[in-house]
């Protein structure tokens, strides 16, 4: 059976679309749109040429695909995507839409060859959704819990990036990087508290966004008036950096590490595995991820290298595969997709002229130091 997961869409809000190709529950392609059209996460763009790209690298067309199985559970998306694939393709499959966070939890269980796992996703939200904490066992996944838009970890994460100077969905990187030069000095339990089970976002301090209202487009405030009030300043972009902001972020993570860690205790007590699987846009924040393999509770842990919404695609393909009996084959790992050849990178260097030599052994001949002294200006 050919299963075609996508994710991403033409909505506001919607990014990193990417395509992910399964065959006979093995993944032969995956990969992301913003790689072909060369635009960061892909914004508000369904992935057109990802798609064409992983036919080509199957050898299938697409009335040779069985499912397309999509990231959002938004019926009223199915008419507009229908009328997208018979556009660019001649013919649409039938199409499959699945919850956006059991994307996520599929995501990362049926990667990880775990027998067994807790399993925990968090992001902004989809399809209302900001948190779930499941358990996958015997290629089953149940949820336990959600959280509700817009009780969202990376709701909250988003208004300190915004707070901070930075583009929400966007440079949360920024801030996490940022922690490691400050300390966290500020007790934030006035925007994020923390019980011994998980947490609980003030929406005082936010954007009053309920499940059926869109969230602010990323050039808009997601905090509201009162947090800058209660904070008592806002970094804008181009301010320079001072200590208050560098504290500001590292009490920012260390309150996402400990809500994180209050959740995973929580989902070890639930399950009793100690096995634990990652995914969704909050899971890209690898020092969080640091903070939960260091836990005592924890013994193995697996996070969705795709861990953002990219990672649906795939997500959704192996959901839709399961449900259909597939036996999912191990997670080949992240290299697949589509490569260069050396034929390609020879036709382009030629075609742009540059002067090149071709070598089997660059460090020998000393590329990286050539890199370094480039037009005689060292790095």
């Amino acid at each position: 059976m050919n299963i075609l997961g996508i994710s991403g869409g033409v909505q506001r809000g919607n990014q990193d679309g990417s395509a992910a190709l399964l065959v006979d529950g093995a993944l032969v392609f995956a990969q992301e749109e913003e790689r072909f059209i060369r635009q960061k996460h892909a914004v508000g763009a369904l992935p057109e040429k990802a798609i064409s790209a992983a036919l080509e690298h199957a050898g299938l067309r697409m009335e040779d695909i069985d499912y397309i199985a999509f990231h959002a559970n938004y019926t009223d998306l199915l008419g507009g995507l229908k009328r997208y694939f018979k556009h660019h393709w001649g013919h649409c499959p039938p199409i499959r839409l699945v919850n956006h966070h059991f994307a996520h939890a599929a995501s990362a269980f049926y990667a990880s060859d775990f027998e067994d796992a807790a399993i925990l996703t968090t992001d902004l939200s989809g399809d209302g959704i900001s948190t779930t904490l499941g358990h996958g066992s015997e290629g089953q996944i149940e949820t336990l819990r959600s959280y509700m838009k817009p009780q969202s970890l990376g709701v909250f994460y988003s208004l300190v990036t915004q707070i901070l100077g930075f583009r929400r969905d966007s440079d949360e990187y920024k801030v996490m990087g940022m922690a490691s030069y400050g300390k966290p000095t500020e007790d934030l339990s006035w925007l994020l508290r923390i019980d011994g089970d998980g947490y609980e976002l003030n929406e005082d301090y936010i954007q009053q966004v309920d499940q059926n209202t869109p969230t602010p487009s990323k050039q808009e405030p997601i905090y509201s008036d009162a947090l800058v009030e209660k904070v008592g300043w806002i970094r804008r972009s181009g301010d320079r950096y001072t200590e208050t902001h560098f504290n500001f972020a590292a009490s920012a993570q260390n309150a996402l590490e400990e809500a994180a860690k209050a959740m995973v205790g929580w989902l070890v007590r639930q399950t009793g595995s100690r096995n634990l699987c990652v995914a969704g846009g909050v899971g890209l924040n690898c020092v969080m991820n640091q903070r939960l393999i260091e836990m005592d509770e924890i013994e193995n842990l697996f996070v969705q290298p795709a861990a953002s919404d990219a990672g649906t695609a795939l997500g959704a393909a192996y959901a839709v595969a399961v449900e259909e009996g597939e036996t999912i084959k191990p997670f080949p790992g992240v290299h697949i997709g589509n490569a260069f050849g050396a034929d390609q990178v020879r036709g382009e260097l030629e075609n742009a002229g540059v002067k090149f030599r071709e070598t089997n052994d660059p460090a020998r001949e000393g590329a990286a130091e050539a890199l370094a002294h480039f037009h005689g200006k060292p790095i």
